[in-house]
């Protein structure tokens, strides 16, 4: 070995270089040797249970215990954070579709009406419509014997961007249910892409738990704003209505109505709605021909040929029920001559309001 203040070469067993007199410290009798170590452990016996710990196995494992312990707390605070996720996520994690709105919905007899309106900016050629259903006191009904929600799909509807569809379609319910919820679950659009959420269970369980007869009764009579706007529009007005007998051998009655274009488009033919009251102001039932209201009645002008900024007046032969004293009169549906239609998207909100004039 060599000194290391002089650089001469020395015996291994000296205490002092015999050349400089400089004491030589050996290996053994440095400051982090073991024996050092076991020294401070004998003269402190106050040590702290931690640097015992650390002194015993050594800084180097002590290190990669400390590291390991650290990582373990680490991974069970992320999985218990992915647990949390996975577990909220169950109960939430559903979508509504972005471009096709549900705008109403209601049960009559063993049909469940409804009504959507495309608002994207695709043509929407298919789409499923998944269907809650609740009974007289606002219970959720299993509808299938497996679920409490039952899908219907809709195919070559064709539904343009901006239009509504439905009113005149139905899906069959159960006898016992008296009020349904809707979602949108999947839509086909034209191009061939196709849009579908997940998660129904989900869906089921928050309109379970949110459902309320007194609310939704509530919503009916909160219907007098857009059963206001169904009133008017932009393209067609009716401007006169009447109604008589003229036959004794039929019950048809004579039924005429005036229109006047008060667009800029042409009309090719357009659809009414006709609902009927008694003495007494009650909403008369009528056979509904798969219409959604039974006090109601369609009366097409096919064609109407009717020119912009024009008036016409058309004659109907239409069955009126003969306590039918007033009734009312609504634009339902038009189409245009260049092919494209409009819905009177309020139309349902309309009816349900005005069904009973008391």
């Amino acid at each position: 070995m060599y000194c290391q203040n002089c650089g001469s070469k020395i015996d291994e067993d000296v205490k002092f270089c015999p050349k400089c007199g400089e004491e030589i410290y050996h290996k053994q009798e440095s400051a982090f040797s073991q024996d050092s170590i076991r020294s401070d452990e004998d003269s402190n016996t106050e040590l702290s249970p931690f640097k015992s710990w650390i002194s015993k196995i050594g800084p180097k494992k002590a290190v990669i215990v400390i590291a390991v312990i650290v990582v373990i707390a680490v991974a069970g605070v992320i999985l218990r954070s992915i647990g949390g996720i996975i577990g909220e996520s169950s109960i939430t994690s559903y979508q509504k579709a972005s471009d096709l709105e549900i705008l109403a919905t209601m049960v009559q007899g063993e049909n469940g009406y409804f009504m959507v309106k495309n608002t994207g900016n695709q043509v929407i050629t298919d789409f499923t419509l998944t269907v809650a259903g609740f009974d007289a006191s606002g219970n959720v009904i299993d509808l299938t014997g497996s679920t409490v929600y039952q899908s219907f799909d809709f195919a070559t509807t064709n539904i343009l961007p901006d239009t509504v569809f439905g009113l005149k379609n139905y899906v069959y319910l159960r006898q016992d249910v008296k009020y349904m919820e809707a979602m949108v679950s999947s839509i086909t659009y034209k191009d061939g892409s196709v849009w579908s959420t997940k998660g129904l269970d989900a869906w089921t369980k928050d309109v379970s738990d949110d459902f309320s007869v007194e609310e939704y009764r509530h919503s009916i009579d909160a219907m007098k704003s857009n059963a206001i706007l169904a009133e008017s529009n932009e393209y067609l007005k009716i401007t006169g209505s009447s109604k008589y007998s003229d036959n004794q051998f039929s019950n048809d009655d004579d039924f005429d109505f005036s229109a006047e274009n008060i667009g800029d488009r042409d009309i090719q033919k357009f659809d009414i709605i006709v609902m009927e009251y008694d003495a007494n102001g009650y909403g008369i039932s009528v056979s509904p021909y798969e219409f959604v209201m039974q006090n109601c009645r369609v009366v097409s002008a096919d064609p109407a040929n009717l020119m912009a900024n024009c008036e016409a007046t058309y004659n109907k032969s239409l069955f009126f029920e003969s306590e039918c004293k007033t009734y009312n009169t609504l634009v339902y549906e038009i189409e245009f001559k260049d092919g494209t239609k409009w819905t009177n998207e309020y139309a349902f909100q309309w009816m349900l309001y005005n069904k009973d004039k008391r």
